[in-house]
């Protein structure tokens, strides 16, 4: 065989070979997690308050129900979990049935203490893979504020000596300022 032909030879042996290793690398699954969790990183709450400790995850499949475990933990405590139902292990913690096939595995925690601070973690498996993410919660004292008791005349304002402070007025008040200190704690200016 001639020069020129030995390297026309070569040459179409190292086409073959780029292709092929050209599609073996393409062909091949990535090997970063296609599952990710994501959570906030602290959420600060009021004692006797509730709270929703956000956690979502994504994946690059359609997310199967028959596939996923959830599970939360308060350091090493179970919290909540779904493994085709939803367990709960705190009074008051609760997720969201109809949000996990969307990726919101979410813990609601109602009234929460002093005993519900730490770090919590929440671990995601949607078979085969396994992710999790971590949320710590602190709690500190609501403020205290009262309803202004300003006497109110049954007269429509003429004073006929005869004042009241009606209740009514008084629970309204607070559970106003109860609402708006609540919404100022879940979205802070």
């Amino acid at each position: 065989m001639n020069q020129q032909g030995c390297n026309r030879r070569t040459e179409m042996q190292c086409d073959f070979v780029v292709k092929m290793l050209l599609s073996l690398i393409f062909s091949i699954k990535p090997c970063y997690a296609a599952l990710t969790v994501i959570t906030e990183n602290s959420v600060t709450a009021y004692r006797g308050f509730n709270v929703l400790l956000d956690c979502h995850f994504t994946n690059e499949e359609e997310i199967k129900l028959d596939r996923l475990q959830v599970a939360w933990y308060l350091e090493k405590t179970k919290v909540a979990r779904f493994d085709d139902i939803v367990s709960c292990y705190r009074t008051g913690a609760k997720l969201f049935m109809d949000e996990l096939a969307k990726g919101n595995v979410s813990l609601y925690l109602s009234n929460v203490q002093d005993a519900d601070q730490g770090v919590y973690t929440c671990r995601v498996l949607h078979s085969p893979e396994i992710a999790e993410g971590t949320v710590t919660l602190t709690l500190k004292d609501a403020p205290i504020r009262e309803a202004p008791r300003q006497p109110i005349s049954p007269e429509g304002g003429k004073n006929t000596g005869h004042q009241i402070i009606p209740e009514t007025l008084i629970f309204w008040t607070a559970l106003t300022i109860t609402f708006l200190l609540h919404m100022a704690v879940r979205h802070p200016l």
